[in-house]
């Protein structure tokens, strides 16, 4: 970790970034050596800012993995979520009188019925490294905006693409 990505930084230099890390993501796909190991279910994950790159932290019931991209091998960094199908209810709905109170949508969707509910799409985080290697992850916080949050107070700003959607009512 230290001679691959200059090692992690100090609490004096984390407290300038706003922190180092997140947690909350859950391993798809895409890094091959990761891929190689065999797991019943998915890797949970962690984030934390190296000095000269990222670490993944991975972890499932069998073991405890590190992913390391050194910062010069990143090419992007996207944040994403396709619009969610909702049916607006002729009865109440508990969803709308969340959003109309004005509660953040990642949280009001909780309040979804079944018969509301189409096409519900997770948040996405994707890392395309030069190589084009694109490894991704499922946000499984209540509140994905914190990864969103972390990226942009990481040195990896410049990288950094968001596409998030919420919701749009069908008929």
């Amino acid at each position: 970790m230290y001679e691959y990505c200059g090692g992690q930084y100090t609490r004096q230099e984390a407290v300038r970034y706003g922190g180092i890390g997140v947690g909350g993501l859950k391993y798809i796909n895409g890094a091959e050596k990761v891929d190689e190991i065999k797991r019943k279910g998915a890797l949970r994950s962690n984030i934390e800012t190296l000095k000269d790159g990222i670490a993944f932290y991975l972890r499932d019931d069998e073991g405890n993995y590190l992913l390391l991209i050194h910062d010069s091998e990143l090419l992007s960094i996207s944040f994403d979520k396709e619009v969610d199908h909702i049916i607006r209810r002729d009865k109440f709905s508990l969803f709308n009188a969340c959003i109309s109170k004005g509660m953040p949508y990642h949280y009001s969707k909780m309040m979804l019925m079944e018969d509301e509910m189409t096409q519900l799409h997770p948040v996405r985080l994707k890392i395309i490294t030069k190589n084009l290697d694109e490894i991704n992850f499922e946000c499984v916080r209540k509140n994905p905006l914190k990864i969103k949050e972390y990226f942009l107070n990481s040195p990896f700003r410049s990288l950094f693409v968001e596409d998030y959607n919420t919701f749009q009512y069908i008929l």
